[in-house]
């Protein structure tokens, strides 16, 4: 049999049987190209998806003049008429009509034995998260058979290889096809495309077949596969089928490619993959090692060890499932879980030009729920949570592609909806790099962009790429916080408590409402979400501009919007407010909690500049639970890193439980009700447990912040923080045991223990440097010479001067 593979127990997805539905198969990818892998014996499935394919067509999609009506409806609101100015919000900046385009499967991969049946024993499917293979094995009768799957990045290639002790060999057919069927029920299909309006040619030639497909568009797509044996015959489909035929040989390695063609100028996509796949090499060994070199290091990079019941390591994951379900616990299960969120951000978004959308770049349906599209009020954000904290920075350049081939037309937008300057996206769009609003009843909210910029900003204060700050961040910031100083405007209700601050108006809390009369009104005055916003990316800007020595001149219009921002408010409850007027809420278990954006994933409020706010925010979490809040997989994840951010390990780990418990497949893959694929959730669940063991907010790295009871034991090594420094971080009976910290800079390093007990710091030598630190690179810390360290202590804050090259350790005395 071929090469073995990395093998970690702890770092692996298996099953017992094959997947008996798409939500079940194991996701593989490189960015590019997806594959779904069922397992199956005698009829393999692989979904196949591009992250470029999605429908195009082509209409008016430019925003309309409509700013001057913009006195009208804040007139209306300041009046005291919150319908009239809700509703002329709506008629007049809204979408008139969802027109958002669909992401696309490009088809399925299908291998079909021809062997004569034979009783199958000692099956299992594996996704080997390090690996990133998806691999199945069984024995057919007296002889091994084994199958595995992987995208190759460095290739741009799907690989399939298929092997067997037996010495008659396999005998296999291998066909591409694509669904013209829509099943998936539910969500209502676009009014400009339909399942149907497609163009297919399927094609076999020797040893290779191919399907080509051309949207009515002009958006063109071509997948081509090549077939590679070692003994056996090979011969073409000759039914007009995208199929090869393989009969008695001992390996059958299949090699596929996707090429989209989106632009004329582009070649024609089935010449493009063809010139593509002369390029790969055929040989199984070499393109594995490839791809094992390029995808082991980044996953080993991070590494999680919690408790396993041994009952519970031995199960396959769908009855590890059931055992959670009924009330056992399993922090084994947390690792993995946190584990497979950084491989599925690997797989999705890794040299390749777009973000992950809702559903990564998996997705199986010809008009699946919410076209799969780019939401900007959470979910985009949320699948780039882990990032920068879970080291994965080479993840973040599709988002920062996708943010800034929007900019043109974001300005456009702000300045034709509200007469503003800067940047303004909508709440939810496509791969075409257009702002204007198409998603009716939630289109008129303007913070989208500026929720974008936290993650530029991040990147910045975690790598401390000054070249990125310029070219990147702060351009791109500066343009949100122009959007903020033109856009807000003086409260102008004279009898309110806080006439003549700055509000936003019209304002939304993203997809809630409140009541207004006994009328359920979706858009208002200062929503809280829209300070925050404002508050943080002016205040970045202030930073910023002063890091670059830029802008002076902006600094005090920036520092006069701030000081006159309206504040924050707590309620008849003892809530935080969601808008600047204390409305009851129609729906008390929203979803959305978007009023809490600063206590994550922002850092406003804190205990420390505003306790009453704080806890104010934790009354909000708490009064939404008790509604029945969280009651989808993204909602429940941000509802375990908002209790993680309030130090609350046990209720942060309790909700975890529930996300994994309630919205979980036999794959491990998040649920939105009643059962959509929605992959936001596994990418909140990772940040929330890098949450839960370590934060680094305002300037100090806290080491177990809110660890559970549940996690008496375990470590984690190779989490990034704040400052440019990597952590590891070993505990013992719900003790901190040891903290080892490297550190890229020399700016003063601020530590926040877990208790108050007496701990010693030493420096160790880096025999090495190297680009990016993990539990392997830690080797590179010599233990030879121990130097004590002499800090300074406040409470249970350690500070010191670090040295870039020491490492630095911290131990329990």
């Amino acid at each position: 049999m071929s090469s073995e593979l990395p093998n970690d127990p702890n770092l692996r997805l298996w099953n017992d049987t094959p997947a008996a539905e798409w939500l079940a198969a194991f996701p593989i990818g490189n960015g590019q190209i997806g594959g779904m892998v069922f397992g199956g014996i005698d009829r393999e499935r692989i979904g196949l998806n591009h992250e470029r394919l999605w429908r195009g067509v082509t209409r008016d999609r430019t925003t309309t003049d409509v700013s001057s009506r913009l006195s009208e409806i804040r007139e209306a609101f300041f009046s005291g008429d919150m319908a009239r100015g809700a509703a002329l919000a709506e008629e007049v900046l809204g979408g008139k009509e969802r027109r958002i385009m669909p992401y696309q499967p490009m088809g399925d991969l299908w291998i079909e034995s021809l062997d004569e049946p034979a009783e199958t024993t000692g099956y299992e499917r594996e996704l080997n998260l390090v690996a990133g293979v998806a691999a199945t094995t069984w024995r057919c009768g007296e002889f091994e058979r084994r199958r595995l799957a992987f995208v190759s990045a460095d290739h741009n290639a799907l690989v399939v290889h298929l092997e067997t002790t037996d010495p008659n060999g396999l005998s296999v057919a291998v066909r591409l096809d694509r669904a013209q069927a829509d099943e998936h029920p539910g969500k209502p299909e676009s009014p400009f495309v339909s399942p149907d309006d497609i163009t297919l040619t399927r094609w076999s030639r020797n040893h290779r077949a191919g399907l080509h497909g051309v949207f009515r568009e002009g958006i063109s797509f071509a997948s081509e596969f090549r077939v590679v044996t070692d003994g056996g015959q090979v011969a073409p489909d000759d039914k007009g089928m995208a199929g090869v035929t393989v009969r008695n040989a001992i390996s059958i390695t299949i090699i596929l490619g996707i090429a989209v063609k989106t632009e004329p100028h582009i070649m024609n996509s089935r010449d493009a993959i063809a010139s593509h796949l002369d390029a790969v090499p055929v040989e199984f060994e070499a393109l594995l090692a490839a791809h094992l070199a390029e995808h082991v290091p980044p996953m080993r990079r991070v590494q999680i060890s919690l408790p396993t019941p041994p009952e519970a390591a031995a199960m396959p994951l769908r009855k590890r499932l059931s055992r959670l379900r009924n009330g056992e616990q399993d922090p084994g299960l947390t690792a993995l879980y946190f584990t497979y969120g950084r491989y599925l951000l690997f797989s999705s978004s890794r040299k390749c030009r777009e973000p992950a959308n809702l559903q990564g770049i998996w997705c199986q349906e010809l008009q699946p729920a919410w076209q799969s599209d780019f939401h900007l009020n959470i979910n985009l954000q949320m699948n780039y949570w882990p990032v920068e904290v879970a080291n994965l920075a080479e993840c973040l350049p599709p988002l920062v592609n996708f943010i800034e081939k929007f900019v043109p037309s974001a300005r456009q937008a702000a300045q034709d909806l509200y007469g503003a300057d800067g940047v303004l996206m909508p709440h939810a769009t496509d791969v075409w790099g257009r702002a204007t609003p198409e998603a009716p009843v939630c289109d008129v909210w303007q913070g989208g962009a500026t929720w974008l910029a936290q993650h530029l900003w991040s990147h910045w204060e975690f790598s401390k790429d000054r070249a990125f700050l310029a070219k990147h961040a702060y351009p791109y910031m500066r343009d949100c916080a122009a959007f903020w100083t033109s856009f807000l405007v003086p409260e102008a209700r004279p009898r309110h408590p806080h006439a003549g601050k700055l509000v936003s108006v019209p304002s939304n809390s993203p997809e809630n409402s409140y009541w207004w009369e006994e009328q359920k009104l979706r858009y208002g005055i200062g929503a809280t979400m829209d300070l925050l916003l404002a508050r943080e990316v002016i205040g970045n800007c202030l930073t910023a501009s002063e890091i670059l020595g830029v802008d002076e001149d902006s600094r005090a219009g920036w520092t006069n919007v701030l000081d006159n921002l309206a504040p924050l408010l707590i309620g008849q409850h003892g809530q935080l407010q969601e808008y600047l007027d204390d409305w009851d809420d129609p729906e008390p278990a929203h979803r959305h909690v978007s009023h809490l954006y600063g206590i994550f994933p922002g850092n406003y409020p804190t205990t420390e500049d505003s306790a009453d706010l704080f806890e104010a925010a934790r009354t909000s979490l708490i009064r939404r639970l008790e509604a029945g809040g969280g009651h989808t997989g993204w909602s429940r994840s941000w509802v375990a890193a908002l209790w993680a951010r309030f130090g609350d390990g046990d209720l942060a780990s309790e909700h975890f439980d529930q996300l994994i418990a309630q919205f979980a497949t036999d794959a491990l893959l998040d649920l939105h009700p009643p059962r959509i694929f929605q992959i936001d959730g596994n990418f909140g669940g990772t940040a929330a447990v890098a949450e839960m063991l370590l934060q680094s907010h305002r300037g100090v790295i806290h080491l177990l912040p809110a660890l559970p009871r549940a996690c008496t034991d375990g470590s984690i090594s190779g989490l990034r923080v704040r400052g440019q420094r990597t952590v590891a971080i070993t505990w013992e009976d719900g003790l901190l045991l040891q903290a080892s910290i490297v550190c890229g800079s020399d700016a003063p390093l601020v530590v926040q223990l877990p208790d108050d007990r007496d701990y010693t710091v030493t420096a160790r030598t880096v025999t090495q440097q190297v680009e990016h630190w993990g539990p392997d690179e830690f080797a590179h810390v010599s233990d030879a010479a121990e130097t004590p360290v002499e800090t300074s202590q406040v409470g249970n804050r350690l500070a010191w001067t670090p040295n870039p090259s020491l490492a630095y350790r911290i131990d329990a005395a």
